[in-house]
């Protein structure tokens, strides 16, 4: 339950940054792997390039967010797993590989 939370979340995460691109440029890429790991990653456009901070966390100083990743961070390490973010101009990757 808590991972289909955690997909949840990135996906809407990948939703609110396409709703800020116009239409035509909309993208979001999902892929899933299992070979001993889960290895799920969702690609998306943005519209800005996203600030991540000293670890490589996405962050935000807007009131009531950043909260979906908190506990994507929590599910992270609770299960021993990895998550790598990865800016770009214009598009935004979450790679996670579950334990």
């Amino acid at each position: 339950m808590q991972l289909a939370i955690v997909i949840s979340n990135l996906i809407e995460n990948a939703i609110h940054a396409c709703e800020k691109v116009p239409e035509n440029e909309r993208r979001i890429d999902i892929n899933a792997r299992y070979k001993s790991q889960l290895l799920i990653e969702i690609s998306n456009s943005c519209a800005d390039k996203i600030v991540l901070d000293a670890e490589g966390h996405p962050f935000s100083n807007e009131e009531n967010h950043g909260i979906g990743t908190r506990s994507v961070l929590n599910f992270i390490n609770q299960t021993d797993s990895e998550i790598r973010y990865i800016a770009e101009e214009k598009a935004f990757k979450v790679r996670m590989l579950v334990s």
